[in-house]
């Protein structure tokens, strides 16, 4: 950006309207849709975080600001640097290489291999990172009996959702395959292109509204009964499916502290652990055992900052 081409910044390529002023404006619209798809990884890895609502939402705004402004600021700087003209000539004539060779007279020679090598290193990154999220939907689908049960298993040792990783490793692998018997040269524009463009566009669909696309909307559920219900006649305030565990007349009942919050864990746990809705969001009752403490805990500590929590006065309840 310090040696423009044409002599100085060019702010025109940062207009919204140059999406739709040419005729691959679509094509770079779903493209660039697939570029975000990955900003979702922190709910993808939610079940893992310490502060469920905090965490998550803070990763997600900090990966859509970072992502898109380094993407922005890139690309304008490839365009300062050929001008905005001549950016398409020079890409196909440099392709993956136009980066590097537009900074090559300015930078010392082991910058520019330090830089290669970078660039290589966040491929394999980025591959990882699209791996480790697809199989986690993989997991997802198949514990939520969309896909067969057997891909919403976890290791036994690690806890990871390997057959659903290893599944997409053979998907991967097959893809590559087929790249390959075609005899097709140009990985960029077969592979990684159509792919990018395809997945995009399907993205693009899935956030149409159900109107639009033709579909009946998701059926609904009924919601939950509450978890606790007070009778002021009686005094006594059964927990859900606990109906023997009450309060006894006498022990009353107090707003609850940040000390409590290991009690009120233990109860929520001992409540929902094995309720028809928990089988069936985490069948494996050992990956039920480990997941709804934390979610548990995360949501009683955000109730007890941000609302009121009432429990009996020993604690049970």
């Amino acid at each position: 950006m310090t040696h423009p081409h044409d002599g100085y910044l060019d702010v025109g390529p940062l207009s919204p309207t140059r999406i739709v002023a040419t005729a691959g404006g679509f094509i770079a619209l779903v493209g660039v849709t697939a570029s975000f798809t990955g900003i979702e990884l922190p709910t993808v890895m939610a079940e893992e975080a310490k502060d469920l609502r905090r965490t998550v939402a803070r990763a997600t705004r900090l990966a859509g600001i970072v992502t898109g402004g380094l993407y922005a600021v890139s690309a304008w700087a490839l365009m300062i640097a050929t001008g905005p003209r001549n950016i398409q000539a020079a890409a196909r004539t440099h392709g993956p290489q136009l980066i590097f060779d537009l900074v090559t007279p300015y930078l010392l020679a082991p910058l520019v291999q330090l830089g290669q090598l970078l660039f290589l290193t966040s491929l394999f990154a980025a591959a990882l990172a699209f791996h480790a999220t697809a199989a986690r939907y993989l997991f997802a689908l198949g514990r939520e009996g969309v896909l067969p049960g057997w891909l919403g298993k976890t290791s036994r040792h690690t806890g990871a959702p390997a057959r659903a990783s290893l599944t997409h490793s053979l998907i991967a692998a097959t893809a590559l395959a087929g790249y390959v018997a075609a005899g097709w040269r140009d990985p960029l524009t077969h592979l990684l292109f159509w792919g990018t463009v395809a997945g995009g566009f399907g993205v693009l669909i899935l956030r149409l509204p159900a109107r639009w696309r033709g579909s009946a909307t998701a059926p609904t559920h009924p919601p939950p009964p509450p978890l606790l219900s007070l009778s002021d006649q009686e005094g006594r305030i059964p927990v859900r499916n606990h109906p023997a565990t009450a309060v006894q007349p006498g022990l009353g009942i107090r707003q609850a502290t940040p000390a409590d919050l290991d009690q009120i864990t233990a109860t929520l746990v001992d409540a929902f652990l094995d309720t028809p809705d928990a089988r069936w969001l985490i069948p494996d009752r050992d990956a039920r055992h480990t997941v709804y403490p934390r979610l548990c805990a995360a949501l009683a500590g955000y109730t007890l900052r941000k609302g009121r929590i009432d429990i009996a006065g020993d604690g049970r309840a």
